[in-house]
Order: structure tokens, then C-alpha cells, then sequence
């Protein structure tokens, strides 16, 4: 078979969605006559913050007929360890200018460095002829560039994000702007010897490729597969979840402001309205910003981020998990818009982003758009009346047109990406 190296930060068993777009590639690649050799960090079972302790903090490899797993001991800088404490910003911020500058001249100054010797041993050992490198962290794309300009390979940025591409809100202050224009110099002279690059959506790869001049294909995030989970709902409330990690860029107040009109109706029934949003606190600015605008809002709730197995327990037992759209971004599948839709559970879309979100629920048949307070208040409304009566929401699944969107399609792409000729 065909070797492949991948080197991806995030991997199972840590609870990262990052890992599991690759961990899904390296399961199943073998299918297609490819043999992945991944190089990731140590982690935890379930690990879910980067600074927790490592248990077996050093090197393991973990080989099969299908794949192979080379995990390395972890080396947390300065600056990732201080970033767990607010008040030690400003340090945090000086050290990340010196990691980012650094970094564009010595592969050391990163706290994973130890990745790119691995690498470069195995490719020594494997004959490897392609390396593919999964951002984020973006800066681990220096890896793939200096392979490259000393051995005979094929370098494939993967960009499950954009990067300097789309310019984030944290980005406009003096010192945010200060640190992407670092971004875009590093990703212009990282990827500069790629040799094409990977990105979720035809949206994005026409975006990269106007900044870094290179051909790009699509392989999109996906889902494993359609598992609805039980129901498990509380016949005196109607629960709307939100999961995963919240930026100050997404408009959330729309559907806010709906929620608020609710209240009165509420209150005249015996029905009661719960809200909650699970792991933002993963984005510090984002999270504050939802504090801010829920603090008069009767039953919020905020809890931690969770496994998989805490996550799906919690919503078996809402009505709606929610999600908005980001502002001035096209062409943008969050991976929760598949993880939502792979529960069974109806999805609400709050603005919608008239593109590609939007065409996936429309198409798919698994929620709803809202694109102004009395079209939320209306369909909520409907929704907690429907619930009352003890009437259940019907979604006309269109699961034919999901396959497309599946980890099992997409990592078949992928497969033709790497081996156009066998395929």
C-alpha cells in the first residue's frame, strides 16, 4: 500500500472535533490502498483541555495491518500554560509575538518541534512520497515546508479553518492586528513550496487560493453516520441547546432577542423555556459576550465542554439545538451542523447564512432558518405549542443527499486525491 504521513496536533482519544476529521481518514484510507502513519501528541482518554496533565507522557507507537499512530510526549510552552489564567494576558500576548516570530526562522521555538524530527525519521524509514500537515494550530504547517525543501515529497496543507483568510474579530485592536499581519507572512512563506492544499468547502479553496496561489480540493468535515438518539424530553420544558465553542463574530443576538420575547408568553403557561450552552468557554471573548447578553434572560444555564457520551446525554434531552451563521463568512460547514444533524435532533439556524448551511437543512430536511425576530418567535411559538398539545416535530429526512456530506464519501475523495491513478 501506499504510505501517507499526517501530522495532526488533535486526535483521538482527546475530544477535539479536530482529531476526529483525520482519526476518520486513518481508519478507513486502507479501503483505497493507503497506509496512513499519523504523528499527533499524547493524550488523555477524553481529554478536553490541551494543558491537562498527561498520564503517559511519552513516546508510543501503535502499529496495524491498517494504520499507524506515533504519539509524542507533550511540551507545553510558557505561554500555553499561563493562557489558563486571564490576568496574565499581557504576558501571554508577549509571549505569543515571540513564539509567532520565532517560529518563522527556528522550528524550536514551538512546543511540538519534537513532531518534525519524528517526521523527518519516518519518512526516512517508510519512503514516504506525501505529508500531509492539519491546521489547527497553523503554525504546524512549518512542518510541511521545511520537509519539503529537504526531502522529495509531496507537502499538503490541510486548513480545516481559514486562516489569515478571514480576518476574526480579535484580529481589529492595534494588537490583534499586530499578530495577523505576523499570521499572513507566516502562512504565505509556510506554504509557499506546498504543493496543492485541502479545505472544507469550494467557497474556501477559491479564498486560499487567491492569497497563497495554489490549487486546492475539497474534502469536506462530514459525519460518521445518521444515529438519532433516544428522546428523552421533559414534558414541562421545551430545551434549546447550544454546543461547542462560541465566537464574538457570530450573530447571536437575533435569536437572543427573540428568546427575550418569549419570556411573556411563558409566563403565561406552564411550560418552561431552558437555554443551554455548552463548551464556549473554550473561546474566552466569545463566551463573554453570551454571558452578557443571557444575564436577564431567565433559565440560562453554561456548562463545561463534555465527551461525547456527557454531550449526547445532554441533548436526548432538548427539543432544538441551535445554530447562527458568522458574520461576512461564505462557504463556512461548522462540524457541529454535522454532529447535529447525525443526533436526529432538529436543527434551528439563527440567521441564516443564505449559503451553504442554509442549503444543507433546506435539502436535508432536518430544521429550520430564521432570519428575523417574528419569524423565530413565530416558529418557536409553534414549536412550544405543537409540544403542549403533545404533537412531535416531523423532519422529512433526505438522508440520499446527506451521503454526500459523509466522513465514508469524503474520505473516498480524499483517497482520489492521494492515488487519482488506482481510483
Amino acid at each position: 500500500m501506499k504510505k501517507v504521513l499526517i501530522i495532526s496536533y488533535y486526535y483521538p482519544p482527546s475530544t477535539f472535533v479536530g482529531g476526529d476529521r483525520i482519526s476518520y481518514w486513518v481508519e478507513n484510507l486502507h479501503l483505497y490502498g493507503i497506509y496512513p502513519i499519523v504523528i499527533t501528541r499524547q493524550w488523555n482518554k477524553n481529554q478536553k483541555d490541551i494543558f491537562e496533565n498527561v498520564i503517559n507522557n511519552h513516546k508510543t507507537i501503535d502499529k496495524n495491518e491498517k494504520f499507524e499512530i506515533r504519539r509524542m510526549p507533550v511540551k507545553n510552552s510558557i505561554r500555553q500554560s499561563l493562557s489558563k489564567y486571564r490576568f496574565l494576558r499581557l504576558i501571554q500576548k508577549i509571549l505569543t509575538v515571540k513564539e509567532i516570530l520565532l517560529s518563522n526562522y527556528f522550528i524550536k521555538s514551538l512546543p511540538y518541534s519534537n513532531f518534525y524530527k519524528e517526521a523527518r525519521n519516518t519518512i526516512k524509514e517508510n519512503n514516504i512520497q506525501t505529508v500531509i500537515v492539519s491546521g489547527r494550530p497553523f503554525q504546524s504547517f512549518i512542518i510541511g515546508y521545511y520537509l519539503k525543501k529537504e526531502f522529495e515529497i509531496f507537502w499538503v496543507p490541510d486548513y480545516r479553518d481559514q486562516w489569515t483568510t478571514y480576518k476574526r474579530e480579535e484580529s481589529k485592536s492595534i494588537f490583534g492586528n499586530f499578530l495577523y499581519k505576523l499570521d499572513q507572512r507566516s502562512e504565505l512563506k509556510w506554504t509557499s513550496n506546498a504543493d496543492y492544499f485541502i479545505t472544507v468547502s469550494d467557497h474556501w479553496v477559491n479564498r486560499i487560493n487567491k492569497y497563497i496561489n495554489k490549487e486546492g480540493k475539497v474534502v469536506m468535515n462530514g459525519f460518521h453516520s445518521f444515529k438519532p438518539l433516544r428522546s428523552k424530553l421533559d414534558s414541562n420544558t421545551f430545551k434549546i441547546i447550544y454546543a461547542g465553542t462560541f465566537y464574538v463574530s457570530q450573530p447571536i443576538d437575533l435569536f437572543i432577542d427573540s428568546i427575550k420575547k418569549l419570556q411573556i408568553l411563558f409566563d403565561n403557561t406552564k411550560m418552561e423555556l431552558e437555554l443551554i450552552f455548552i463548551g464556549t468557554e473554550i473561546d474566552v471573548n466569545g463566551h463573554d459576550k453570551l454571558f452578557q447578553l443571557t444575564e436577564n434572560i431567565s433559565n440560562v444555564s453554561f456548562k463545561p465542554r463534555m465527551n461525547k457520551t456527557e454531550l449526547n446525554d445532554e441533548i436526548e434531552r432538548c427539543d432544538l439545538l441551535l445554530l447562527t451563521s458568522f458574520e461576512n463568512v461564505k462557504g463556512w460547514y461548522p462540524v457541529k451542523l454535522f454532529d447535529y444533524y447525525a443526533t436526529g435532533k432538529p436543527i434551528l439556524l439563527i440567521p441564516s447564512d443564505e449559503d451553504v448551511m442554509e442549503e444543507f437543512i433546506k435539502n436535508v430536511g432536518c430544521g429550520y432558518t430564521c432570519n428575523s425576530i417574528k419569524e423565530c418567535v413565530d416558529l418557536l411559538k409553534k414549536l412550544l405549542n405543537n409540544k403542549m398539545k403533545g404533537v412531535q416535530p416531523i423532519l422529512c429526512y433526505n438522508h440520499e443527499f446527506a451521503q454526500r456530506y459523509s466522513r465514508k464519501n469524503q474520505t473516498k475523495l480524499l483517497a482520489e486525491i492521494l492515488n487519482p491513478k488506482e481510483l
